[in-house]
């Protein structure tokens, strides 16, 4: 994947199940229920409290006034005499000389612009207001668009709500975001009976800073306030998304006298101007449970609430592999061929010598590129074995990402071509992406493109109107399959969206018939195949990329698909094998997966670039290990399956 698009959200409608049981929609149950007066908007399921709205200045803010956790225990405390200013779950800030923060004639008002919406399903309930931020002199200064989302969570161990706030600027001056008040932002007041006797939990590694008494700020992912009502143990978490400004945010938290959590900006540090061109995207999450739960449980709920807000199907599973580390580094090649980077990696055996195409990002673009190796740690470099093709022809910017396959006689080679790439000096292959034809004699080659061989392209209206790119080539049932990958834009979404497909043929050197329906669902967002049989349980294991997205989008993670059926895969089942968790040398981005079998293990190449970049350029190729034979993944808990909402809105950035 190598087109840089940014997307933004609405907080969305999704249908999913996540682990520890945040978030589980039953098909057959009936839409979670909202009911609506002059001044509240109520969400239940199934006749259990979730949430009550305040749709109405009361009597300057607009918020959540009662939240529930699933048992029905009610945590929200809504103007109490010590600060009559609190108002249960509410968003909050100053801005020059007016404040939001405090109620009063003197103080700002949320005066709620237009007709509040609000829409439910099986899955989610969802409110959207647009709110006027007015000075006590009714001057709009800031314009908000707020998203609340309560995700269905009936009979499990916490409720789950999403707050999304978009501010921008009213007017045609810049907005001053400053204050004194450490603690402004999404805050949450608790009940007297939560109040004094809980603890605080943050992500391990999270450096807390004293304000005073109990106060403190802590910039952290998450937080979690452990407490209890009466005898009843009561955990609540707040979440908040790595595309929020100043992430991680500034968490402030206190116990006594009375308890609190705020998502902040630390504006009371670090004055921001926000500017009319521009606007504050933030999205943040609320878990609430029955129970105590600790830091381990706490993270995983987190990163599936990721998964629900990005609105990118996960997998629940892990198949983890061990990483060895990088094998082979970038900007030693032939003629500087990569001395800006190796990535996109194919490795095969023949003759007990071990072949590995690469893309060489030289000084004039991507080529594919060989380096040979006998224990797939030693590899020598022997440089490009395609060139760019002719001005005009579909190759003439890029000749990349190699795979071959023996048919006992000859070698057959498909490769990526494209005549687009991105600016200088990086000059990244861009759409189309489309598949072309080489031969050669041998593993090494020399290869000769087939320039009359059109194996399969780009079609428009189909899953594969933007990429038709090369994939495993597998021999089964008399014709040949290749699993390619396939990139489309559906229709009201500039985001793209990414899956793999299924070409067949019985003439390699022949054109391939490309299926109508791809092989899991274009939600999935995967790209790029390698597959392997174990033939102890007689099932086939198909590595892949997942694309998630962190502002803009990268390759975080190889998944595996399973399935006994080369042409029939279900997207429930997939698994993890690598990524920030067990990658040793790369916590973010990790690029396309290509596997061998040595011995008793199965090798699993990829590329990255290292640390917590997630740039296309100076990656390195690494090699983790899987043990043989593989089985298939087990979990208690089920999988998370997402559905792409029709309120999704991307654009490119």
């Amino acid at each position: 994947m190598r087109d840089d698009i940014q997307c933004t959200y609405t907080i969305t409608l999704a249908s999913v199940v996540l682990l520890g049981g945040v978030v589980i929609p039953g098909a057959t149950h009936a839409d979670i229920d909202i009911k609506e007066t002059k001044d509240f908007i109520t969400v239940s399921d199934s006749g259990n409290p979730i949430l009550e709205y305040q749709r109405t200045c009361n009597p300057n803010k607009v918020y959540v006034s009662k939240l529930y956790t699933p048992s029905g225990l009610q945590v929200l405390l809504d103007s109490p005499a010590d600060h009559v200013h609190h108002h249960g779950l509410m968003y909050a800030l100053d801005s020059g000389k007016s404040t939001w923060w405090t109620d009063g004639e003197d103080k700002g008002k949320q005066v709620p612009a237009g007709k509040t919406k609000t829409e439910h399903d099986k899955q989610a309930a969802v409110i959207r207001q647009s709110l006027d931020w007015n000075t006590s002199a009714g001057k709009t200064i800031l314009k908000e668009s707020r998203t609340i989302t309560a995700h269905r969570g009936k009979g499990l161990s916490a409720t789950l709500l999403s707050w999304r706030t978009v501010l921008s600027v009213a007017g045609s001056d810049p907005a001053p975001l400053a204050t004194r008040k450490h603690y402004a932002g999404l805050g949450i007041r608790f009940v007297r009976k939560m109040d004094k006797i809980g603890t605080f939990i943050f992500p391990d590694g999270s450096q807390s800073t004293s304000v005073r008494g109990t106060e403190k700020v802590t910039p952290a992912k998450w937080c979690a306030y452990v407490t209890r009502i009466d005898d009843k143990p009561v955990t609540v978490a707040m979440f908040s998304a790595p595309s929020n400004f100043r992430h991680p945010t500034f968490l402030f938290t206190m116990t006594a006298p009375f308890a609190y959590i705020s998502a902040t900006l630390n504006l009371y540090r670090q004055p921001y101007t926000l500017k009319p061109d521009a606007s504050l995207d933030l999205t943040y999450g609320i878990a609430i449970f029955d129970g105590k739960r600790d830091g381990s449980v706490l993270e995983r709920t987190y990163q599936k609430w990721l998964k629900l807000v990005r609105n990118r199907p996960a997998a629940a599973m892990r198949m983890d592999a061990k990483d060895h580390g990088i094998v082979l580094r970038y900007g030693d090649g032939p003629g500087r061929c990569d001395i800006l980077g190796a990535r996109d990696v194919w490795v095969f055996e023949s003759g007990g010598s071990y072949y590995m195409h690469y893309d060489a990002a030289g000084s004039k673009g991507w080529l594919c590129s060989l380096a040979v190796s006998k224990d797939l740690l030693t590899w020598e470099k022997k440089g490009p074995i395609l060139d760019f093709g002719k001005p005009g022809e579909v190759d003439s910017k890029s000749a990349s990402y190699g795979v071959t396959y023996h048919d006992g006689k000859e070698w057959h080679m498909f490769y990526l071509g494209t005549p687009n790439t991105s600016g200088p000096p990086s000059l990244v292959p861009s759409f189309p992406y489309l598949t072309l034809k080489a031969k050669g004699k041998g593993p090494a080659g020399p290869w000769i493109k087939q320039k009359k061989v059109v194996p399969f392209w780009t079609k428009p209206d189909t899953y594969y109107s933007i990429t038709a790119s090369p994939g495993q080539v597998v021999k089964h049932g008399g014709e040949y399959l290749q699993f390619f990958s396939a990139t489309t834009r559906k229709p009201g979404n500039r985001c793209v969206q990414r899956t793999l497909g299924i070409a067949r043929t019985k003439d390699l050197d022949g054109p391939w018939t490309v299926d109508p329906n791809p092989m899991v669902p274009i939600e999935e967002q995967i790209e790029n195949s390698s597959l392997y049989y174990e033939k102890s349980i007689k099932t086939w294991f198909l590595f892949t990329n997942h694309i998630g997205i962190d502002r803009s989008e990268y390759t975080d993670a190889i998944w595996v698909y399973w399935s006994k059926d080369l042409n029939k895969w279900d997207p429930a089942n997939k698994a993890v094998v690598l990524d920030g968790q067990n990658c040793t040398w790369s916590k973010k981005c990790i690029g396309l997966p290509s596997v061998v079998q040595v011995g008793k293990r199965l090798g699993l190449f990829y590329d990255a670039p290292g640390g917590n970049s997630t740039s296309h350029m100076k990656r390195h190729i690494g090699l983790a290990w899987l043990d043989l034979p593989l089985t298939v993944p087990r979990n208690e808990e089920k999988p998370l399956i997402g559905v792409v909402s029709k309120l999704q809105k991307c654009k490119e950035e």
